[in-house]
């Protein structure tokens, strides 16, 4: 029997319009600019911070700081052994466990010491940097007309470890 398909929840369509609106913003940056802001760990971080927008991993300071964390590891270890599968693989799991430690976890970052280790050029920390500042300004401007509430809200202090 095939599936009758459903409607789409409100949750869903805010998602979604989010996600359209904030990965926009980048790419409009990104050509205001003369930048590459448009990377794909970032929309990775859209559809999180837009799925749960005040969730502990769409705090500002996950954001930012898991993506300085995470394009700093990847450069680092990019410029040692540049497009390695296990540098990438090593840089990942080292990213993922200093944002653990200082408190900013953002699993999207890992993608971008990933992305960092297989391009180690010196503008990943910039665009690392601009597009996550980006990101969180965004969301200051898109949450309370998409979810009909402030951003960031809700969410303070350590995530329990």
């Amino acid at each position: 029997m095939i599936a009758r398909p459903r409607t789409l929840h409100l949750g869903e369509v805010r998602l979604g319009a989010g996600v359209l609106l904030t990965v926009l913003a980048l790419a409009v940056a990104s050509a205001l600019l003369h930048a590459t802001l448009l990377l794909a760990p970032f929309a990775a971080t859209a559809a999180l911070k837009h799925a749960s927008p005040h969730g502990p991993l769409a705090r500002p300071r996950n954001v930012i700081g898991g993506y300085l964390v995470g394009a700093s590891v990847g450069l680092a270890i990019g410029l040692i052994a540049p497009g390695d599968d296990l540098g990438a693989a090593v840089g990942a799991a080292l990213a993922a466990t200093l944002m653990a430690r200082l408190d900013v976890d953002h699993p999207p970052a890992v993608a971008m010491t990933v992305l960092a280790v297989q391009t180690p050029v010196p503008w990943i920390l910039q665009a690392a940097a601009g597009g996550a500042l980006l990101m969180t300004a965004s969301m200051v401007v898109f949450t309370p007309l998409v979810h009909r509430r402030p951003y960031p809200a809700g969410v303070s202090g350590r995530t329990g470890r």
